[in-house]
């Protein structure tokens, strides 16, 4: 039990570590510009303040000035618009930390990726919806075979009838989204 307890606390402590803004290492070192520029890069609010609680606690203070000026160098590369269009067709958010000349190119190039990524999505759910019901035939299938009374084929006729129904409309609404995906 000491043993299982021990690997626990172990576990946790090292995900917390994960957690922090900046270890120890990264405080002393004091890239600040190389810190801003990574958080740039990757469209991140300003982390600043989450920098300096970390390495304050050693007594370390982050160069403000440093930290905006690699921020602002990243996210010149990261409100290109084919960064934009790539993060849309990821699905991933958008942190609204593109500048204003920036942010209408930006914007298009997001939209347009990420209306071909909920394309995608919505086929791939549309696909799910055909296999399960292809599965729930082969299911009822079996036990329309096996039914013992006529009552009992009847209903499972009925449920059938249903699943058919809903498969066709699964592949019209598949036929339109793919269509759609060609466009």
């Amino acid at each position: 039990m000491k043993i299982i307890r021990s690997l626990l606390m172990l576990i946790a402590s090292a995900v917390l570590a994960g957690c922090a803004a900046m270890n120890e290492s990264e405080c002393r070192v004091g890239d600040w510009y190389g810190a801003g520029l990574r958080d740039g890069q990757q469209g991140e609010q300003s982390r600043i303040a989450e920098y300096a609680d970390a390495c304050g606690k050693l007594g370390i203070a982050p160069i403000l000035a440093d930290y905006q000026a690699g921020r602002q160098q990243g996210l010149r590369s990261y409100c290109q618009p084919e960064n934009a269009y790539r993060l849309g067709r990821r699905g991933a958010s958008y942190g609204n930390v593109c500048a204003p000349e920036l942010q209408r190119a930006f914007l298009r190039e997001y939209e347009r990726g990420y209306q071909r990524y909920s394309l995608e999505r919505d086929i791939q759910t549309q696909e799910n919806k055909i296999a399960a019901a292809k599965r729930e035939r082969k299911k009822l299938e079996e036990h329309i075979a096996k039914a013992e009374s006529t009552e009992e084929r009847r209903k499972l006729l009925r449920q059938l009838n249903q699943l058919d129904h809903e498969q066709s409309s699964a592949y019209r609404e598949l036929n339109r989204l793919q269509l759609q995906l060609v466009q």
